[in-house]
């Protein structure tokens, strides 16, 4: 029997994980799981390798097509997709109900203190009879025993300046009291390092506590126009208002932990996916930190193992027996540094190996608080960083400050002495203990699961032992960053881009460097790809922006000269 396993689709309504397929499974076979999955007719679905791409035919094989373990395919459909229905709370006496893969239990007000475990039915209401080994399968369903991940999958993220001191420079207009989510685009290497050379803001709501991401009816053209430039969603981008704990490694709180998980689960099991955050230290100066979940948080995340607590909630006491076993939370596993002249911005096979041509600057040490480099002043075409040696590799770096007075870039990697502890812990010593744990940093053990936490049981478990550090670093690639962002115009209250602002865009760009240059900005490619005369010739456009050996010809300006008016 061929071995199973789980692909996503992507379509208006989000992304779906579509578990069970395997390389003989065939597009009818998939539409009849979605269908199955989210009561959508298999006539009315048309699959398709990329958003805008040619229907799949039904007898297409997934292994023909090279569809793999967590790869994506593409659907339109009429209609929209049930949402899935939260099974009914089973009846007192119902036991336990195996439905879809998962184990349903009855609420813990129903069960008494007879229950197996607290959410479940108690064994003797449970009408079968039970033998050893599913018993131990169904304890095991529900049982965590947490550990750190040694080491992050992705070895190091490097993104570009010029992406970065926008996103910073937009935050620090509002004193950093934001959260603001972008996604990072670019591409994987395959030494499992992160690329980001762009950055999407979706549409959003954003607070000082928290940020809500709205339906976005850019996606698909987004992921579309991603592909066109040979990139795909390799992480995401957040900030937050300023936070000081100099006892933590780490300032992540649990929902942030929470929404970085989600958003990683969506990228598959093992993938370099990794998660940015930008913030201010109590002196001003700009602080980044690259970090991802382990798989286990992951997991745990989505099966609703545990959540986040909320805001000055009091911690559950720990399980019987476990009144002294209340874990301090580890310092974080640091990754891997990446090995020195692995450039992650050398050129590669594919489309965007053509252009590539950004190589790293040096990442910060630990502690050392290095500026980043500052934005370029004109509006010339970008031009190429000299590659530095890293010093360390194992935390994060300065992100990219604001020129002329927009505040500095410090490196926000962990405590110098946590590589000390790590080796420490190595060879047998004894690691310091870690902060308390508080509710801000804790994630809150849901019934009926139950989490072992350093050979003890625990009713929360302190963020860190589910992060782990990934070394960040910086340079310069293939796209701009200058076109207005049509999320920050909606925040604002203010008109969406249009036609003038294209104009002062070209006429900025064009003069001194052609219109070539002036296109390569993903904001203004987004803004192109959605005018209807021009989406037939995008992927000329791309060709042009990643092959100076592919200039437009005259037609094709013209036609992108037309939309610009003021």
């Amino acid at each position: 029997m061929a071995a199973t396993f789980l692909i996503r689709v992507r379509g208006k309504d989000g992304m779906w994980r579509v578990p069970g397929v395997s390389e003989a499974t065939t597009i009818a076979e998939v539409k009849t799981l979605v269908q199955d999955l989210k009561g959508v007719e298999a006539d009315t679905q048309t699959l398709s390798l990329d958003a805008k791409g040619d229907a799949l035919a039904d007898g297409d094989v997934l292994g023909d097509l090279g569809i793999g373990r967590g790869d994506i395919l593409f659907i339109r459909y009429d209609g929209t997709a049930a949402k899935a229905a939260a099974p009914a709370p089973a009846a007192p006496g119902a036991g336990v109900v195996i439905a879809g893969g998962e184990i349903v239990g009855s609420k813990a007000a129903d069960t008494g203190k007879a229950a197996f475990r607290p959410g479940m039915q108690a064994m003797r209401d449970i009408k079968r009879t039970w033998n050893w080994n599913e018993f131990m399968d169904l304890t095991r369903a529900h049982e965590f025993t947490v550990k750190q991940q040694a080491e992050a999958h992705c070895k190091k993220v490097s993104v570009d300046t010029e992406m970065m001191l926008s996103f910073v420079r937009y935050v620090q207009g509002k004193a950093f009291q934001t959260t603001r989510v972008a996604w990072l685009l670019g591409f994987f290497t395959e030494e499992g390092e992160a690329v980001a050379v762009a950055a999407y803001e979706p549409p959003q709501v954003a607070s000082v506590d928290a940020c809500e991401l709205l339906e976005d009816p850019r996606a698909e053209t987004v992921s579309a126009l991603a592909q066109l430039l040979g990139m795909e969603r390799v992480g995401m981008l957040y900030c937050h208002p300023p936070r000081h704990d100099p006892d933590r490694a780490f300032t992540v709180i649990a929902p942030e932990v929470v929404m970085a998980a989600r958003a990683q689960a969506e990228a598959g099991p093992g993938s370099p996916f990794v998660t940015v955050k930008v913030t201010a230290t109590e002196t001003g100066e700009v602080s980044t930190e690259a970090f991802q979940v382990s798989d286990q948080g992951c997991v745990m995340v989505d099966k609703g193992a545990v959540s986040a607590a909320k805001p000055g909630q009091e911690l559950p006491a720990a399980p019987a027996g476990a009144a002294d076993a209340e874990a301090s939370p580890p310092e974080p596993a640091a990754a891997a540094a990446a090995p020195a002249g692995t450039g992650v911005g050398r050129s590669i096979s594919g489309r965007v190996g053509r252009s590539m041509s950004g190589k790293v600057s040096s990442a910060a040490a630990p502690g050392t608080g290095a500026a980043a480099a500052a934005a370029e002043g004109g509006t010339g075409g970008k031009e190429e960083e000299e590659e530095e040696e890293e010093e360390d590799g194992d935390d994060g770096a300065g992100a990219a400050a604001a020129a002329g007075g927009g505040g500095a870039a410090s490196g926000a990697g962990a405590p110098s002495d946590a590589a000390s502890a790590a080796a420490g812990a190595a060879a047998g010593a004894e690691a310091p203990s870690g902060p308390a744990m508080d509710a801000a940093h804790s994630l809150i053990v849901n019934a009926p699961f139950h989490c072992i936490v350093e050979a003890k049981p625990a009713a929360a478990i302190d963020v860190s032992f589910v992060l782990a550090h990934v070394p960040i670093g910086q340079s310069t690639y293939f796209l701009h960053s200058a076109f207005p962002r049509a999320s920050r115009r909606a925040e604002a209250g203010e008109p969406a881009p249009g036609g003038g602002d294209l104009s002062r865009h070209l006429a900025a760009y064009s003069a001194p460097h052609g219109m070539e240059e002036a296109l390569r900005d993903f904001e203004l490619l987004l803004f192109l790809a959605e005018q209807p005369f021009l989406q037939g010739m995008m992927d000329t456009v791309a060709d042009a922006v990643l092959d100076p050996r592919a200039p437009l010809d005259e037609g094709h300006k013209e036609l992108i000269r037309a939309v610009a008016t003021d």
